[in-house]
């Protein structure tokens, strides 16, 4: 649903109308491949993650602002990942360049509409016990996963919606864990 625009819009749509605003947008993506590297990436592998993590974002971010320009008055918050700001061969240049982008777009998004109070927020984590594990090109061994996982954020302890006062803009947020691999 997330990279298909007109659902996206659909179901903005009717938040809006059950609830009569949106007041924080929190959104995440996040798809990789276990063939990701510039060697294995296909051409078909790069429009997917690009689909998802970067498009199906700018579709969640432009669904919302229209209705919080007209109160002067909004948060957006997006759930990154730790290659926004740290390149990192573990994660190929899809996931790479595509978190990287949506730290760009948030960056664009505080420069145009801080005059409209809409604020906008990339929370950049680093290694997560999430899904996406199953989709490394090795994944972890069970007792290492475990272990290691236990060492690692968990998507429930990573904020996903921070709050501050509404003249404060909180451009980034990054977070690693005590244990990190990378």
């Amino acid at each position: 649903m997330l990279a298909d625009k007109a659902q996206v819009a659909k179901a903005a749509a009717e938040i809006h109308k059950r609830h009569g605003r949106v007041d924080v947008l929190g959104n995440s993506a996040g798809i990789n491949l276990p063939k990701r590297n510039f060697r294995d990436l296909t051409n078909e592998g790069w429009d997917e993650i690009v689909r998802i993590n970067l498009s199906g974002m700018f579709y969640c971010i432009q669904a919302v602002p229209a209705a919080m320009r007209k109160r002067k008055d909004g948060l957006i918050i997006k759930r990154l990942s730790w290659f926004g700001r740290y390149a990192n061969a573990l994660g190929g240049p899809g996931y790479g360049a595509t978190k990287r982008a949506v730290v760009a777009l948030t960056e664009q998004l505080n420069i145009e509409e801080c005059t409209n109070g809409i604020r906008a927020t990339s929370v950049l984590p680093g290694e997560a016990a999430t899904p996406i594990l199953e989709k490394r090109p090795v994944r972890p061994r069970p007792r290492c996963a475990r272990r290691c996982c236990s060492r690692k954020i968990s998507a429930a302890r990573s904020p996903s919606s921070p709050a501050w006062p509404p003249r404060v803009c909180v451009n980034e947020i990054i977070i690693s864990p005590t244990w990190n691999r990378s």
